[in-house]
């Protein structure tokens, strides 16, 4: 469990991610990636790897309904976790750290911090969804002419793997050129590789969904700081550290080194050697389970 410190003694549970958010953001991937699916059929896939165009494969009008079903889902998903989290941790606060000034105000959700992290953040995670999509969708195009694969692998290979990342696209197109050469009938090919994309669009939804949720609730926590210092609940000079499960084989080196760091200002950034990146809070990396304190210095 992760806690904010207010002293050697003083401690009250943090904010945790709700399984709500997961869920919702898992959802909205998957929905996501069928509709890129259900965008484009092998056979309009081939006319267009024929004729070597990839023009309106990726700027077609349905793209941009998919972007803004998508860009809803998620800035929503950002929103309720980053205000659960940030409310939550006023009221931790509360308790802990302004016996004589309690807190009046719920979170503002409307804050600057916040809008521009829901904007920001939304706008990143639809761009390695539907963005790497269509220069996916570019590259296998010209690819597909410059290295002589045949048209319908090629077609194959677009479909099969809208959504996923680039790991797993390299293993969906090993088990397409596996079925191919072996002499597999198309329709086999194509409901081999579908299974297969679907199982790894399925794990990499549920590891954005499930690294998103800890963002967004660190967040929260950070944005309640503010929000709190601006109303004098907190006092001058209080740092924040980097909070890590301690102990667990599970924990990773960057995650044991950045809890181990010593606490930054508020307003600071952690550092971490092994990555030579600096974070405001975690996540440092997908599937990290880290949280954020505030410590007296």
């Amino acid at each position: 469990m992760s806690f904010v410190s207010t002293g050697k003694a003083a401690r009250v549970p943090a904010a945790q991610p709700t399984d709500d958010f997961a869920r919702r953001f898992q959802a909205a991937t998957l929905r996501a990636a069928a509709q890129m699916r259900e965008l484009f059929t092998i056979e309009t896939l081939e006319r267009a790897i024929a004729a070597r165009s990839s023009m309106l494969l990726v700027t077609d009008y349905r793209w941009r309904f998919i972007d803004a079903q998508l860009t809803d889902a998620v800035e929503e998903a950002l929103r309720q976790e980053l205000g659960a989290a940030g409310e939550a941790e006023l009221r931790r606060l509360e308790r802990s750290l302004a016996k004589a000034a309690p807190v009046l105000a719920r979170f503002d959700l409307r804050n600057p911090f916040s809008e521009d992290f829901v904007r920001r953040r939304g706008g990143e995670l639809i761009a390695g969804i539907t963005g790497q999509a269509r220069e996916r969708i570019r590259a296998l195009v010209e690819s597909g002419f410059v290295d002589g694969v045949p048209v319908r692998t090629t077609a194959r290979a677009i479909r099969e793997t809208l959504g996923l990342d680039s790991r797993g696209v390299r293993a969906v197109e090993s088990q397409i050129r596996a079925l191919a050469d072996a002499g597999s009938p198309d329709d086999v090919i194509e409901r081999m590789a579908q299974a297969y994309a679907d199982r790894l669009l399925s794990s990499r939804a549920e590891t954005i969904a499930r690294t998103e949720t800890m963002t967004a609730a660190n967040q929260g926590t950070l944005d309640s700081w503010r929000q709190a210092s601006r109303e004098g609940l907190i006092p001058g000079g209080m740092q924040k550290r980097w909070i890590h499960a301690k102990g667990s084989l599970r924990t990773c080196p960057i995650c044991n080194e950045l809890g181990g760091s010593e606490p930054v200002p508020m307003g600071g950034q952690f550092y971490s050697s092994i990555l030579g990146e600096s974070f405001d809070a975690p996540p440092a990396h997908p599937n990290c389970r880290c949280t954020v304190g505030l410590v007296r210095p």
